[in-house]
């Protein structure tokens, strides 16, 4: 389950980058709801399944990344399936009409729907607290799940896309249909800019609590998709020269790839929510502090650019917090926790410009900022400690 949930997660570098011209010329279009969906299912059918993550709407620029990043372990996904599909093409067979089954059993419809009103509970992390046989079954479970991942990761889209439709909710949101009903967990659509994305569904209780906050939290979710995406290439590598010779044994040689670096990175994202509580407690006395001192002294901004500023100050300090709350753990004296409520409108100002200009985004609060000194800040912010997206080797 935990991989389940930071996949989820992962699932910002500059913009949204939607269809390119090239992409136009293959039909792509997110001019529509319905395009959308077909869209979608045209570029499993075209082989570029990483093109995908480029329809799902993105609140961030690091959420961007580690999309990019997941379209790069998509890409390699498809290639690595191809691949399997020449060798084992018996097994495959077997497998793919197995998961055919399972799509359409009312019970796995029904666990999912229940998995979406209850929510998921906190991710084991297969750690030292965890006994031998609690590793031992999560590893089997794992093995197991990526059997049907390598047999047909994106048939189901391919062979289904004709089920899925497009409900209006409102003039900028749409719910994606299977056979004209609500999907087990619930999927919408929203307008953005003229073109139409894929939301994800990131509200399921459970897994809202683990959702990335910070700059290094997404990265710890990059270096997943990364770890995977190696995992996928190494394997297909495995798999082409012969090395493995049946499904079983790739999935067993994916356990060995994955399963260690992938626990361990989940431990590590598990230890951050530590890091987490400590900062939010923080926060909590921050926000009524950035209220207050908002509208003493920026009361007059248009309320657009009011929200923007409240916004990105109190990004600028989950950031600084986060930073903080590290330095508190190695040494409680010297690095304590500003205390909010005693700092004059000044010294407030001061300490959110230093974290400002800590995340490359420099700002000064002597006056109200415009808005594009606003937008440009927003823009800038974290620009150089942003995960890497280039394509691994």
């Amino acid at each position: 389950m935990h991989t389940v949930v930071l996949a989820v997660l992962a699932v910002s570098v500059l913009s949204l980058p939607g269809c390119s011209d090239s992409d136009n010329d293959k039909g792509y279009s997110q001019a529509k709801p319905d395009e959308l969906l077909r869209t979608a299912a045209l570029m499993v059918r075209n082989g570029e399944p990483g093109k995908i993550t480029t329809l799902i709407y993105a609140d961030s620029r690091e959420m961007r990344a580690v999309l990019n990043r997941l379209g790069k372990l998509l890409d390699s996904m498809q290639k690595l399936a191809t691949t399997v599909a020449a060798k084992f093409p018996e097994e495959v067979a077997k497998i793919r009409a197995s998961v055919e089954a399972a799509a359409g059993d009312e019970a796995n419809q029904q666990a999912m729907r229940d998995l979406a009103s209850r929510g998921v509970a906190a991710p084991p992390t297969g750690g030292p607290a965890a006994s031998p046989e609690d590793r031992r079954r999560q590893q089997e479970a794992f093995e197991e799940n990526f059997q049907f991942i390598f047999a047909d990761p994106f048939g189901w889209l391919d062979k289904n896309a004709a089920r899925l439709t497009a409900e209006s909710i409102d003039d900028e949101t749409s719910a994606v249909l299977l056979d004209g009903k609500p999907l087990p967990v619930p999927v919408t659509m929203k307008l953005d800019k003229g073109k139409w994305y894929l939301v994800l569904p990131l509200n399921i209780p459970g897994v809202d609590r683990y959702l990335p906050e910070t700059i290094n939290e997404w990265r710890i979710v990059a270096s997943l998709m990364r770890t995977l995406e190696n995992a996928m290439i190494d394997l297909e590598k495995d798999v082409a020269s012969g090395k493995v010779t049946r499904m079983e044994g790739l999935a067993e040689r994916a356990g060995e790839l994955v399963y260690p670096t992938a626990g361990m990175v989940v431990i590590m994202y598990v230890k951050e929510m530590d890091v987490r509580t400590r900062r939010e407690r923080a926060m909590r006395d921050f926000r009524p502090r950035l209220k207050s001192y908002l509208e003493a002294r920026h009361s007059g901004a248009d309320p657009e650019d009011f929200k923007t500023m409240s916004d990105l100050l109190t990004r600028s300090a989950q950031e600084g917090l986060d930073k903080l709350v590290r330095l508190r753990v190695a040494d409680r004296e010297a690095n304590p926790v500003p205390k909010f409520a005693e700092l004059s409108d000044d010294q407030f100002a001061t300490l959110v410009e230093g974290w400002l200009a800590a995340n490359d985004a420099p700002l000064s609060l002597a006056s109200t900022p415009t808005r594009s000194d606003l937008q440009a800040a927003v823009k800038k912010f974290g620009s150089s400690q942003l995960v890497p997206v280039a394509r691994s080797k």
